[in-house]
């Protein structure tokens, strides 16, 4: 599978990761599958492993700490989150958990527990653009970010990162040169990159690790299957920008046809084709999805000439962003949706 330096934490990754958020109970999802789903990851070519303190309230975390320690030999780099606070161990706190640097330190050593580990490898501040956390975005200055320095000089965390929807807002901090990583969830699909506007070009200057999560809208119909008879609802809609949406896709299913691919192997074959992508973080709910990522990625990015023909598509109309997407029919995080 290719491998990609990870911007300034010097890792290097695998084309994809596996993210966390699905299989835990939060989904419905038994602890024998997501083992099993875990175990395959683990003796695969995928190196990085995503989750956060809030995905089940901990058992993400648990999960992926327990198969890590199964598989030493494979030295996986794992990647988690701090916040939501209000609701994970700080929850007794609150709000005031978000500047109490008592808590962040608290839920950082619950990760490490649970991790198995004695410092993360990256740490993200989870929504960083939620007001809780009383960033400044134009210099960083926070209890979180304050804190987060204070363990990786402590050595407790090896670099700090984002995660979000929020690409201005990520761009803001990564111009601060304080932040390692991001991970950009719908920054990017088959359709439209709204992170290379700004988030990008901050990226490449600082150095800055950039992982693509949810590229395919929180699991959107409209972006994994081709489906007609949702593709319709769009063509029949007032809104024009939904009207090019279905126009693209009508574009895209079909030359997904003629290459004999599914909607996950045109996507993710053409996202790794993107140079400034250093990992697609992509989420699995039974074993086979992961063995069909694992086969996808290890047939290497799509040829130029497919990239170009795809570009071409895209370029044609202005259409709805991954996030956009992800509404038209209910993303793929009920605990998120919950709380927005």
């Amino acid at each position: 599978m290719k491998m990609n330096r990870l911007g300034r934490t010097e890792f290097n990754v695998s084309a994809i990761g596996l993210g966390g958020g699905q299989y835990t109970g939060e989904f419905g999802i038994h602890p024998d599958i997501a083992g099993e789903l875990l175990d395959y990851a683990m003796q695969s070519n995928i190196n990085i492993f995503d989750t956060a303190q809030m995905y089940n309230f901990g058992e993400g975390e648990e999960l992926v700490g327990r198969a890590a320690f199964k598989y030493p030999e494979k030295k996986a780099i794992l990647s988690t989150k701090i916040g939501y606070m209000d609701i994970a161990l700080s929850r007794m706190k609150g709000r005031e958990a978000y500047i109490d640097p008592v808590e962040i330190r608290r839920c950082i050593k619950h990760s490490l527990w649970l991790l198995r580990r004695d410092a993360l490898d990256i740490c993200q501040i989870h929504e960083v653009d939620w007001p809780q956390w009383e960033l400044d975005y134009e210099t960083g200055n926070s209890v979180i970010l304050n804190t987060l320095e204070d363990l990786k000089k402590e050595g407790l965390i090896k670099n700090i990162g984002l995660g979000t929807w929020k690409y201005d807002v990520a761009a803001k901090l990564v111009r601060t040169d304080r932040i390692d990583m991001v991970l950009s969830a719908g920054g990017m699909d088959i359709l439209s990159d709204p992170i290379s506007e700004k988030l990008i070009p901050a990226s490449k200057e600082h150095d800055v690790g950039l992982i693509l999560g949810s590229c395919f809208g929180a699991n959107s119909s409209y972006l994994t299957n081709k489906d007609q008879k949702k593709l319709r609802s769009l063509q029949e809609s007032d809104d024009e920008l939904k009207q090019n949406t279905a126009k693209k896709l009508t574009m895209i299913y079909k030359l997904a046809d003629e290459l004999n691919m599914d909607m996950f192997e045109i996507t993710i074959r053409y996202l790794m084709a993107m140079e400034d992508i250093h990992c697609l973080m992509l989420g699995a709910r039974e074993l086979r999805h992961v063995q069909d990522n694992v086969s996808y990625a290890e047939k290497g990015p799509l040829s130029q000439e497919i990239v170009n023909e795809i570009q071409k598509i895209r370029q044609i109309y202005p259409s709805l962003t991954p996030h956009q997407i992800k509404h038209l029919n209910g993303g793929a995080a009920p605990v998120l949706d919950l709380i927005k």
